[in-house]
């Protein structure tokens, strides 16, 4: 609060955020506030105290809120796999992974089912209100995905199943584009005047993508005379094939640098970009390797048995500080696991080395000392996992690694 500027309340309560008013008045600062009895701090205080209160209580039409209607993607999705073996997004509407992974409009018109009717499906249709409790209404909503991938993007395919039944004036389509703005859609598809489930399929190749990294996504449904009773417009089962361009053989990660000259790289390992960097070894391959979209070693019956993770890394200049975090799951105490984080020179013995203890779930990171850099630009990343307990545990788990951050100067 600055001088009386009582509409930052209504503000922050439209983007939902916490208001905590706060006062300055001598020492002590809360209790002067609280037990002030001059005109002045009287006045003040009863004055906050009632926005508070107004804050708190809701006026006939203020909700929903506009803002309700409208939710931004947490992230990029990560994409792009080798041919034959595409990286692959499934969004089957169970859930509400969709409101983090896509930009939503429309989102009070968009309802995922549940019992008595079938669950596992994200309907459209007008949201009931008291101005409007039944009767047609126009929808258009749309969930627009943000694809990402580390190399050249050569093809993607779009599927979905959906309805779009012509008694609602239903449209369903998907489109895609690499114009982050979306002012054009080049690649699209419709379904119109169907109740029955049908699928939709769009495919952009190289002459489509141009190289780029980036594409989006969106898809969207639309509705002349919506009912909101009306449960046969809906989406299920969106898929997300991309091949990537792969690099040459014996690439390494570049690390990206920002404005600032900082260097970075992160890869959470749900694509397979990993392999084109280096190599994962596991001595027992039925009890280690690479996993769902991480890598592990179990417990084999009277053997020790290791995985290992190598990653080759450049910068683009020497550098002065650089910072490796593992995230990884070792337990030692009661599985015979650990985890070793390594770094050293490209093609050389590593030099610096961090090593889990007891049980272990999170961030493995190793500072290298910045005198002993001496302006190194290419080196190894090494996880190592190691099981030591000899008892057969079949596909359980150990030790694992699942993501890798690097930060640099």
């Amino acid at each position: 609060m600055i001088n009386r500027e009582w509409h930052q309340f209504r503000t922050c309560l439209e983007f939902n955020v916490s208001t905590a008013p706060f006062c300055v008045a001598g020492p002590g600062a809360m209790n002067p506030w609280l037990s002030g009895d001059t005109p002045d701090m009287r006045l003040l205080r009863d004055a906050l105290r009632s926005k508070r209160r107004e804050m708190r209580a809701l006026r006939p039409g203020d909700l929903p809120l506009v803002t309700a209607n409208f939710s931004a993607a947490t992230r990029a999705i990560p994409v792009g796999g080798d041919r034959g073996q595409p990286s692959r997004y499934v969004e089957p509407f169970s859930g509400f992974a969709w409101i983090d992974d896509a930009t939503v409009t429309g989102f009070l018109d968009l309802m995922l089912t549940s019992r008595p009717a079938e669950p596992g499906f994200l309907v459209v249709r007008p949201r009931p209100s008291e101005a409007r409790p039944a009767g047609p209404g126009e929808v258009d909503a749309s969930l627009t995905y943000h694809l990402h991938s580390y190399f050249p993007l050569k093809q993607v395919r779009v599927r979905l199943e959906a309805t779009a039944p012509l008694a609602l004036g239903a449209r369903t389509e998907i489109a895609l584009t690499r114009d982050e703005l979306g002012h054009d859609w080049p690649v699209a598809k419709e379904l119109v005047d169907t109740d029955d489930v049908k699928p939709l399929v769009i495919e952009a190749g190289p002459d489509d993508l141009q190289g780029t990294h980036d594409v989006y996504v969106r898809v969207r449904a639309r509705q002349a005379t919506g009912d909101p009773q009306s449960l046969s417009h809906f989406l299920d089962n969106l898929q997300i094939e991309c091949i990537h361009e792969p690099p040459p053989a014996g690439a390494a990660i570049k690390l990206a640098a920002d404005q600032y000259g900082n260097l970075s790289y992160d890869d959470d390992f749900s694509t397979s970009r990993w392999h084109h960097f280096g190599e994962a070894t596991a001595s027992a391959p039925t009890h280690g390797g690479y996993r769902g979209s991480g890598f592990w070693v179990g417990l084999k019956g009277g053997y020790a048995i290791s995985t290992k993770v190598l990653q080759r890394v450049s910068a683009p200049r020497p550098m002065k500080e650089l910072t490796v975090t593992a995230n990884v799951m070792a337990n030692s105490t009661d599985l015979g696991g650990t985890a070793t984080l390594k770094i050293g020179p490209r093609g050389g013995e590593p030099k610096w080395t961090a090593s889990t203890m007891g049980r272990h779930n999170g961030p493995l990171t190793l500072v290298v000392p910045s005198d002993e850099l001496q302006e190194l630009t290419e080196l190894d990343v090494i996880v190592e996992l190691h099981s030591t307990s000899g008892v057969e545990q079949g596909a359980k788990a150990c030790a694992t690694f699942d993501s890798l951050s690097m930060r640099a100067r």
